[in-house]
């Protein structure tokens, strides 16, 4: 009796019996959640997301990454909304968050957005670090710019309209809106104009040194002929898209300038709003890149 006894309780433990539907799906369930907190905690460390990189890479293809790095105030928002209206493509930001911060790439996102087909709008430099991401994850971007008198005026009108915490890269307060006008326009030669001459320089740089592929877009240019604009940014990703369907597209966004972040949208402001010697404060900053070429800047 003893040794069946022993066979029986072996047989039990070589074939288990199945646990029941509610508690196998319980099981799943346990399993999935410990693997989504697994792929959440490769967000930790650069390794791990360079796991789940590879993981998304033999998984799925990748996707398309527009990017448009442009600086502020250069119609930057009407372009790429009418981009991913058109294409079907994801409005996607690739930064960590929207303030008063620099919007370097920021690697979590490029690695969840991999599979996917994005269009995204930042205000991001030609820094080394940005330029190994654009590099390792195959972005091409468009560079867009605008007259840098032009900017400064457009500047101000931003800050008195939507608030001052949340223009990138320049720590303006409450303060700035009890200030006349022309002190404003100095408050902002001197602490948001560098920043411009920074993201140019960078990009120029760059470019010319075959470090990327861009494209670089003039403000002026876009806001003359905006269906050419958008075609020349379709046909740099080679992405086919007739003429009539952008017509279409860019027709319908005009007609929501408030969310397009559309100001007057008028060429030559700042020749008429600022001073003489404002704008000679401003040219003068060019003198420490000689080697620049700043005419799309209007220096």
């Amino acid at each position: 009796m003893a040794k069946k006894q022993g066979h029986e309780s072996h047989s039990r433990a070589a074939r288990p019996e199945k646990p029941p539907r509610g508690e196998l799906a319980h099981l799943l369930k346990l399993g999935l959640n410990y693997a989504r907190t697994a792929i959440q905690a490769t967000h930790k460390s650069e390794a791990g997301l360079v796991v789940l990189l590879r993981a998304r890479k033999i998984l799925r293809g990748r996707g398309e990454f527009i990017f448009v790095s442009a600086m502020p105030k250069s119609g930057s928002t009407f372009l790429s909304r009418n981009i991913a209206q058109i294409t079907g493509f994801d409005y996607e930001p690739m930064t960590y968050g929207f303030e008063r911060n620099e919007q370097e790439l920021y690697l979590p996102k490029l690695v969840d957005n991999y599979n996917r087909s994005t269009v995204t709008q930042q205000h991001t430099r030609a820094t080394g670090p940005n330029l190994d991401l654009f590099s390792r994850f195959g972005i091409r971007p468009v560079i867009l710019v605008r007259n840098i008198f032009d900017v400064i005026i457009s500047i101000r009108d931003y800050l008195l309209k939507e608030g001052v915490a949340f223009f990138p890269s320049l720590y303006a307060t409450e303060h700035f809106t009890t200030l006349p006008e022309d002190e404003q326009y100095d408050f902002l030669i001197t602490y948001a104009i560098p920043w411009y001459f920074n993201f140019y320089v960078s990009w120029f740089d760059a470019t010319r040194d075959k470090r990327i592929e861009a494209l670089w877009l003039a403000y002026e240019n876009l806001v003359v002929d905006w269906v050419a604009g958008i075609g020349a940014v379709l046909a740099f990703y080679e992405i086919d898209h007739s003429e009539a369907d952008i017509r279409s597209t860019v027709e319908m966004m005009q007609r929501r300038p408030a969310d397009m972040r559309m100001n007057k949208g008028v060429v030559g402001r700042g020749q008429s709003g600022l001073n003489e010697a404002q704008r000679e404060r401003i040219t003068a900053m060019k003198q420490y890149y000689p080697w620049v070429d700043f005419s799309l800047m209007g220096l």
